[in-house]
C-alpha cells in the first residue's frame, strides 16, 4: 500500500514536517505488519554437539602419540582426580606395566578451554628439551617456550602458543 502526499505550494513548513511524519508513521506500521513479531525473550542457544577445543587438542596430542609409538609400544590415556590442574595423562608402556614415556596435558592460565602446556617426563630431559627447540613445534603445536625443570626427577615443561 502506497501512501501519496498531497503537497501544496501553500503549506508552511511545519505542515510539511507533520505529513512526513504520518507518512514514516504508515510506512512503519506497513512494514511491522509485513514482517512477523519477535518475541522479547531470546532463544536459548542449542549446546554445541562438537567436543570442547582443549579436549580436541588433547586427542590430537593422543593420535600423534599413537602413531609415533603405534609398532611396538601401548599407548593409554588417562583422567586425573578432579582436584589436580592436569587435563590428561597419555602414557607410553614399552611393557604392560613399565612406563616409558609420559605427557601430562594442562589448560592454558588464561583459558581453561585450551590447552596451555605439556609436561614430558622421559629417560632424558635434556635430549627431549633439544630435539623439541630444534622442531620448533610439538606434535603440530607451536611452542612459546622449553625448559627443564627438577621434580622427583628432571621432565620437560613445553609452553605452547595460545
Amino acid at each position: 500500500m502506497k501512501t501519496k502526499l498531497n503537497l501544496k505550494p501553500n503549506l508552511s513548513f511545519k505542515a510539511l514536517e507533520v505529513k512526513a511524519e504520518k507518512a514514516s508513521a504508515i510506512a512503519a506500521a506497513a512494514r511491522k505488519k509485513a514482517t512477523p513479531p519477535q518475541s522479547k525473550k531470546m532463544a536459548k542457544a542449542k549446546p554445541s554437539r562438537t567436543r570442547p577445543l582443549i579436549d580436541r587438542q588433547v586427542n590430537s596430542f593422543l593420535r600423534s602419540v599413537e602413531r609415533i609409538y603405534a609398532d611396538s609400544h601401548e599407548v593409554r590415556i588417562d583422567r586425573p582426580s578432579k582436584n589436580s590442574s592436569c587435563h590428561s595423562i597419555i602414557s607410553v608402556y614399552a611393557k604392560p606395566d613399565v612406563p616409558l614415556q609420559k605427557f601430562a596435558l594442562y589448560p592454558s592460565n588464561f583459558s581453561d578451554r585450551k590447552l596451555g602446556s605439556v609436561a614430558i617426563y622421559g629417560d632424558d630431559a635434556f635430549a627431549t628439551k633439544a630435539m623439541i627447540e630444534a622442531r620448533g613445534s610439538l606434535f603440530g603445536h607451536s611452542i612459546r617456550m622449553v625448559r627443564v625443570e627438577m621434580g622427583r626427577r628432571p621432565f620437560v615443561d613445553v609452553t605452547l602458543n595460545v
